[in-house]
């Protein structure tokens, strides 16, 4: 009879130990991956300026103003290479217009992860987790 009630007290005892160490190691995950490495910052930068040309004549402008999202700490990296970045931006945004067709222009996630791609040789991979398109307007040439 000793013995069963000194198994069972085991039993309970190694059952309550058990899960106390399961919610510390959560309690320990959560408190490392939402840290200052995983929470977000965001850049806005400065509004970029693509012309739509039709046989050489530009038939309207797109004026886009795009935010990019990396982590925290990191922000001032991108801030330091936004002249670089927006130049990357410009030239893939005018690839995309001239090379392929303007259309492109308008599906929105396509652009997101080409411009996400053409960030990384810039500020680094990794660095910047997506690129957010917070405006984006369209101006008609009226002499077109």
């Amino acid at each position: 009879m000793m013995r069963v009630f000194v198994t069972l007290f085991g039993l309970v005892g190694l059952t309550i130990a058990g899960v106390y160490i399961v919610l510390f190691i959560q309690q320990y995950r959560y408190e490392n991956f939402t840290g200052p490495d995983v929470r977000p910052a965001y850049v806005e930068l400065e509004p970029i300026h693509i012309p739509i040309l039709r046989g050489g004549v530009p038939i309207e402008t797109r004026t886009y103003v795009l935010v990019v999202e990396t982590g925290l700490g990191q922000d001032a990296g991108i801030r330091a290479q936004e002249l670089r970045l927006r130049d990357a931006f410009v030239s893939q945004m005018n690839m995309l217009v001239t090379r392929r067709a303007p259309e492109n222009l308008d599906n929105i996630d396509f652009v997101r992860a080409e411009l996400k791609r053409v960030s990384e040789p810039v500020v680094g991979v990794g660095i910047v987790r997506q690129v957010l398109v917070r405006t984006m307007t369209r101006q008609a040439n009226p002499n077109a």
